[in-house]
């Protein structure tokens, strides 16, 4: 390297310290890097598709007159096979099975009045967001409907009942909307109507810093307004209506986590159908609130936690794994779960029993006696007895004592966890998360075993169909398909599934409205790729890839040797599902051959009595940077260049892979700056004049403690520094006669001491 050595002005090798701390940083991202790494478990979609290579894909087209904005759909309601959807100004009535808005029922239109949109606007809102979007929709009867709406910003509830022999809706009554609508379309707020009765998680104002859970009727009851510990800046998420209570799932910052930084929790409350509110202080406040935390989170000594609830599944019977029984199914959901946004770029899936909810509730409080005090367990002597969440006949009877306590223990001690201690499936990407799910439960496969089939929205338009194939508590998760639906990459909000005469898939974001069907079996042109599919609606029967629970299939391992034309599909077919020509993966050595990658495995007897693959060769197998499954058998899985369908334009990148790229740069950048320093300090010491060094510490000096150590001749006399007289440099108002010599007189000099260990200022 060339420099000019004699224009550069003392620059010095970096000390110790900031190299050790360079080296701590490289350590920290080679054990971020092995973190990653370690979640990749080689599991990645079987098939990845686009829309047009769906066949049977439907797309909701509305009025071009009405495409002046976003719709900001929201699906509110299904009845047989017409699904109701929320949008602007209006409902749609759709059919699952066509996509096309129906003409046996006139849709409901209700626009906002001009007076509140000119209000709205005023408030600095724009023209498209002061529209009426219908968010809440309940219905007494086959004819009564309540409906509510943000009414460009100020919320309105309407009555409507449907008149048949006019085809028309009526109106009926007409309220405030407030704390049972929100004002924003994109506010997230849930409701459940019930019984004539509307409960609603949302806000209460126009900037949206109130937020209250509440029921709506003449004498409402509502959470504890400007109480923290109750709700603190909640997300609602959704809500289901299970046999007495109503339960509530949101995410919010969690107080008791305070003294260790901002952080946001998941959370599940409840309250009972016939709380009447308190006495005294608790009138009109609920006295059946409680909430617990919903964990879900990779076990270990260290959990790694997706702490915000992004989205939930319908309650139904199911259950987490496969299972060979019918019976063996408990009432449950899934759950979203996304992590911080300035936090490492996860989604994980996490089922949860409502048992399991329950049992939760049953145990200890959670408090704190004082502000400085930590947040701790209640003891049970300290509890009112009955246990607090049991639901009353009358709460009007329940004594101030117990009411005290209920205000101020909303929040219960344990957490909720996942069934099987962790997520059946785990997302990682630097471009999307999990948006939505929805499951088709307890689905028999060819195997005689039951399944729950995971349907995954992404927040980039893809939907991803998942199962856990694990026999047993081990998850073993299993990505069956990866379509992207959405052509703009736009966030699927909801997803739900119709099983009539046909099954389909209603996919929905803000602004489209696809169907795609359930499965795609058919696109399956041999037995090795309908087996390699994995999908527990899948089976090879009668020459043909069949949506039916009998045939060939192998959903544990995959592998196709139990097809007849095993030995030529392995060698030379080749993927049919796409309308374009599907090269080869380059990520598969070209030397890999099926019959050297995956041998013939042998065979034995399940507990179903089922023949399956119990041994394997050594085996190769790409790696995702999607889709992350938890494998905890630690076996072999097969070569399959044919399983992963990967288009001429795609380019897979896994996490770990560019973790190690950052690794390296960051490694090849400090090794440059050590030797680029290194040069530098070497010409220097060479161009360096002594006596001019020792010309610039003898007039500088030095006020570190010791600085004889940094001197050039292993000596630093600051000697006259300390002991030279020190003059105060201001002016006195001491009397002319003491400083003749001064007009204003002056301040007598003082020595300072011979003290080197002190800097005097």
């Amino acid at each position: 390297m060339w420099f000019r050595c004699k224009h550069i002005a003392m620059v010095s090798p970096q000390p110790f310290p900031v190299r050790m701390h360079l080296y701590l940083q490289v350590v920290l991202l080679l054990e971020l890097c092995s973190q990653v790494a370690s979640w990749n478990m080689h599991v990645q979609p079987n098939v990845r598709l686009q829309l047009q290579d769906v066949s049977d894909a439907k797309k909701f087209i509305i009025n071009k007159d009405e495409e002046n904005g976003v719709n900001y759909y929201k699906l509110l309601m299904t009845e047989g096979e017409q699904m109701l959807i929320g949008a602007r100004n209006k409902i749609l009535n759709i059919s699952m099975v066509t996509l096309n808005e129906t003409t046996m029922t006139r849709r409901l239109e209700w626009p906002p009045r001009s007076h509140d949109t000119a209000i709205c606007e005023q408030k600095s809102q724009s023209k498209e967001l002061c529209q009426n979007y219908i968010r809440v929709l309940g219905k007494d009867n086959d004819q009564k409907y309540y409906v509510c709406g943000t009414h460009a910003f100020a919320p309105k509830c309407r009555k409507f009942e449907y008149q048949v022999e006019k085809s028309e809706f009526k109106l009926d009554q007409e309220e405030s909307g407030i704390g049972k609508c929100p004002f924003d379309p994109r506010h997230n707020s849930t409701a459940v109507y019930t019984d004539g009765k509307l409960y609603a998680g949302t806000v209460s104002d126009f900037q949206a810093m109130l937020s209250l859970i509440m029921e709506g009727t003449e004498s409402p009851r509502r959470t504890v307004e400007h109480d923290s510990n109750w709700l603190n800046k909640p997300n609602f998420v959704g809500s289901f209506d299970i046999d007495d209570k109503i339960y509530f799932f949101f995410r919010e910052m969690a107080v008791e986590n305070i003294n260790c930084g901002k952080a946001t929790f998941s959370r599940v409350a409840r309250i009972c159908k016939n709380d009447q509110g308190g006495i005294t202080a608790m009138k009109g406040i609920w006295t059946s609130f409680f909430k617990a935390r919903l964990n879900c989170s990779i076990p270990g000594e260290f959990p790694f936690y997706f702490d915000e609830l992004k989205a939930t599944s319908e309650l139904s019977q199911g259950n987490y794994m496969s299972t060979a029984k019918s019976d063996n199914r408990t009432r449950m959901f899934y759950g979203v779960f996304n992590t911080p946004d300035n936090s490492i770029r996860g989604s994980a899936i996490c089922a949860y029993r409502y048992s399991d909810i329950v049992n939760v509730f049953n145990g200890k409080f959670k408090g704190q006696e004082s502000a400085a005090h930590n947040w701790l367990p209640v003891p049970e002597f300290k509890t009112p007895n009955p246990h607090p969440q049991a639901c009353v006949n009358n709460s009007l009877e329940i004594d101030v004592p117990t009411l005290g306590f209920i205000k101020s223990h909303p929040l219960m001690d344990a957490a909720v966890q996942p069934a099987g201690g962790g997520p059946v499936l785990i997302h990682t990407s630097f471009s999307s998360r999990f948006s939505a799910i929805t499951v088709d439960w307890q689905v028999i496969a060819a195997d005689n075993r039951f399944y729950d089939i995971m349907y995954i929205g992404t927040d980039d338009g893809r939907v991803l169909k998942a199962i856990n194939k694990g026999q047993g508590s081990d998850v073993e998760s299993v990505v069956i398909e990866d379509i992207q639906v959405m052509a703009n990459n736009e966030p699927i909000v909801s997803l739900k599934i119709y099983k009539g005469h046909t099954e389909r898939l209603i996919v929905m974001s803000q602004e489209n409205i696809v169907s795609i069907p359930l499965h795609r079996c058919n696109q399956q042109k041999t037995c090795s790729d309908c087996v390699k599919l994995q999908d527990p609606q899948c089976a090879w029967s009668d020459g043909k890839c069949m949506a039916r629970p009998k045939g060939i299939h192998n959903i544990l391992h995959g592998t196709p040797e139990v097809c007849p034309d095993a030995g030529r599909a392995e060698g030379t077919s080749k993927r049919t599902t796409t309308s374009t020509p599907v090269p080869p993966p380059a990520i598969v050595p070209k030397s890999c051959k099926p019959c050297i990658c995956a041998s013939k495995a042998n065979l034995s007897e399940t507990e179903d009595g089922q023949q399956n693959h119990v041994t394997r060769s050594s085996t190769i197998t790409p790696a995702s940077d999607s889709v992350i499954g938890i494998n905890s058998k630690k076996e072999l899985l097969p070569c399959a260049p044919s399983v992963v369908e990967m288009r001429n334009d795609d380019q897979v990148y896994t996490a770990s892979t560019l973790a190690i790229a950052l690794v390296i740069s960051v490694v090849v950048s400090m090794l440059v700056g050590l030797v680029i320093g290194y040069r530098i300090s070497v010409c220097r010491h060479h161009t360096r004049n002594p006596e001019q060094m020792i010309a610039y510490e003898q007039n500088f000096g030095s006020l570190r403690k010791n600085p004889n150590r940094h001197s050039l001749d292993g000596s630093h006399n600051l000697m006259n520094h300390y002991t030279e007289p020190k003059k105060l440099n201001f002016v006195s108002n001491l009397p002319a006669s003491k400083s003749p010599n001064l007009p204003n007189g002056t301040v007598e000099s003082k020595i300072i001491p011979n003290n080197p260990n002190k800097t005097y200022i």
